[in-house]
């Protein structure tokens, strides 16, 4: 009998960017403008939004055009600066999700160059991957597998009570799974997370991101494995390990290679197995006889 062919796909499904600038672009981004343009045809537009959080914020639009509606403009994400916490006090950039899912990331050079940026560090990095079939259940069969040692966050866990590991509680016996659960694993900070759901659900019944479906193809199966890193700190950790620097990652960061090697070694710091001393990637393993 031959093996199931299973398709999957890779996507940055959140990403902010910090950069630093000079004080003289801030101060001209600090008047009292609504709308400021950029770019050689003013393809970038920057439009003031109020924020509780940032002296400075706005909303980055940029023109495109399509055969269906021809020129228009659309949302990059947003630009801010200016922060009333003293340990934020750089540029910071944070991608709109139906722009990461198009062409747009791919521009992230020419707005660098148009808004006078310095890039500086990824400080906040969502990788997904996507399948056309339920890898979750997979997955949940491998958790369960006791012949191998189930570490979670560096530590081994107790099989007759896991801690860090969310199906509807956040311990559980490992051989007690309910019905339909969506495997969720966090560090103790809840700053890096790995999730697993029905992307395809979630997209028609609460996020109406059909973007997302067209990007990957999975209109009718789509499972997602999620890792979900929040600050740059974490993130250096990773990249370190692997021997990659903050601007290598910047840029391939359309790169499905790079971006797997980075989700796998994520992933690894809160969930992953381990047989005869060996550590055994959980996903991979999940997956190896299919």
């Amino acid at each position: 009998m031959s093996r199931k062919q299973y398709l999957y796909q890779v996507s940055i499904d959140a990403l902010e960017i910090t950069y630093t600038t000079t004080d003289e672009m801030k101060e001209f981004l600090s008047s009292d403008d609504k709308t400021y343009y950029f770019g050689e045809n003013k393809e970038i537009i920057l439009k003031r939004s109020d924020s509780r959080y940032y002296k400075n914020e706005f909303v980055i639009w940029c023109k495109d055009w399509s055969e269906n509606r021809g020129c228009f403009t659309r949302i990059i994400g947003y630009m801010r600066f200016g922060s009333f916490n003293k340990n934020r006090q750089n540029v910071y950039i944070t991608y709109e999700n139906e722009a990461l899912y198009s062409w747009l990331v791919s521009a992230r050079y020419y707005i660098e160059e148009a808004l006078n940026l310095e890039f500086l560090q990824i400080s906040k990095f969502d990788i997904a991957v996507d399948f056309n079939f339920n890898v979750e259940k997979h997955l949940i069969r491998q958790y369960k597998d006791d012949s191998y040692d189930l570490i979670i966050n560096g530590r081994v866990a107790d099989n007759k009570a896991v801690y860090g590991v969310g199906f509807l509680s956040w311990w559980n016996p490992r051989h007690r799974v309910f019905a339909n659960p969506q495997m969720v694993v966090k560090n103790n900070k809840s700053t890096l997370t790995m999730k697993t759901y029905n992307k395809n659900k979630e997209i028609e019944q609460e996020s109406s991101k059909y973007y997302i479906q067209e990007k990957t193809g999975f209109h009718s199966v789509m499972y997602r494995v999620e890792i979900t890193c929040k600050n740059h700190k974490l993130l250096k950790k990773t990249l370190d390990a692997l021997g990659i620097s903050d601007e290598f990652l910047y840029v391939h960061l359309d790169n499905e290679d790079v971006l797997l090697t980075v989700f796998r070694h994520l992933l690894d710091r809160v969930i992953h197995l381990r047989k005869n001393r060996k550590p055994i990637n959980i996903l991979d393993e999940a997956l190896k006889d299919l």
